[in-house]
């Protein structure tokens, strides 16, 4: 009977120890379920932040673009004012007329204190006549 009882007493420790160890298991599963759960809660913190800037970055994509064809737009529209210019000057500078008021502007500018009585020249009448009236004056 003493063997009975000490089985009884074996078998008591054992399943007393079996018991703690699984309260042991359970609080540690517990800890590590809030742990995961905060590690939820802040990965969806994160996921909605995320979103919300993916959804902002998509809209200003939309905007640049139509920023970047404004832009262009206008690129076009100046370079195609800056070759205008361009030809006009070159028409400009092969033009006899233009040649040769160009070769008397040199003897103009040489004359310019004596010409500061007249009138200037603004280009109302053509520059033989000016030169004329000038002279004969």
């Amino acid at each position: 009977m003493d063997r009975v009882v000490a089985d009884l007493q074996q078998l008591w420790a054992n399943i007393q120890s079996q018991v703690n160890r699984m309260l042991g298991n359970i609080g540690r599963k517990q800890t590590r379920i809030g742990v995961l759960v905060q590690e939820k809660f802040a990965l969806q913190l994160l996921y909605q932040r995320n979103a919300h800037h993916l959804q902002r970055c998509r809209g200003d994509i939309g905007l640049l673009e139509y920023n970047r064809d404004r832009l262009y737009e206008r690129y076009e529209k100046w370079k195609a004012k800056e070759k205008n210019s361009r030809q006009i000057i070159l028409a400009l500078q092969n033009n006899p007329l233009n040649m040769a008021e160009g070769r008397r502007l040199p003897v103009l500018k040489l004359m310019a204190p004596a010409l500061a009585k007249f009138q200037p020249y603004i280009g109302q009448e053509p520059p033989d006549d000016y030169l004329d009236k000038v002279i004969q004056s």
